[in-house]
């Protein structure tokens, strides 16, 4: 094919395949033929993000931003920084997105999820969830982002009360699945265990859900609740 888009399509056929080093030959091939291609290069950076490789992932992704302010190279910049523990340019990245992108949630969203990282600017990052939520009720982020901060003071029935209420219009495995984690912070284990069905009703390869039925499973026993299958120990004895 002569055509960028076919080898971006190919690239994420093998990226939903777990494989990823095919998908960033697929998307390299891409490139090579218009190296214009701003979906190319979010993709790569996708690619390179999710093999923690971020210094490659930031470059792919500053590229994409240089072809055209998109919102979800910011998102993938802001996110790689911050992998980094470069806070003073995920800070930087996301206030630029805010201001080409003022009333847009997701742009809001950002900058408040930057400033979640420093417990000095908390209450900047709920001003700017609760103006996200403003303009779009059904931004997951912004009900997640607060969920998350109502867990972070210990004010878990409002992070559980917000997120039921949320999940009463729309009905996600993502919310379900923070739902859950919470309930089972706050000890609620049936109820924790009843939204992590749902989430796996919703999504079967849900993998927080999955490992929230796991630690659920190991409570049940008596275990540890973080102990994992590789932590088993061995059938036969010792001679």
């Amino acid at each position: 094919p002569k055509r960028a888009e076919c080898w971006t399509t190919v690239a994420i056929y093998y990226e939903l395949k777990s494989k990823k080093e095919i998908a960033l030959s697929h998307v390299d091939r891409a490139i090579a033929l218009n190296p214009r291609h701003t979906w190319a290069y979010l993709i790569k950076g996708s690619l390179h993000r999710s093999l923690e490789q971020f210094d490659r992932a930031i470059a792919s992704f500053q590229k994409a931003k240089s072809l055209s302010r998109d919102m979800i190279a910011y998102q993938g910049l802001v996110e790689s920084y911050l992998r980094t523990e470069d806070v003073s340019r995920a800070l930087l990245t996301a206030q630029e997105a805010y201001r080409l992108m003022p009333n847009n949630p997701k742009s809001t969203c950002l900058l408040a999820y930057v400033y979640t990282t420093d417990p000095q600017h908390v209450d900047k990052a709920k001003k700017l969830f609760d103006q996200a939520l403003a303009m779009d009720p059904s931004c997951l982020d912004a009900v997640v982002g607060l969920a998350n901060l109502y867990k972070e003071k210990n004010k878990l029935q409002e992070a559980i009360d917000l997120l039921k209420s949320s999940l009463e219009k729309y009905n996600s495995d993502f919310l379900h699945t923070t739902l859950a984690d919470i309930l089972l912070l706050n000890e609620k284990f049936s109820d924790a265990m009843t939204h992590y069905g749902l989430a796996l009703e919703i999504n079967p390869s849900n993998e927080a859900a999955l490992s929230g039925m796991l630690r659920l499973e190991n409570l049940a026993k008596g275990l540890d609740p973080n102990r994992t299958d590789d932590d088993a120990p061995d059938d036969e004895d010792d001679l």
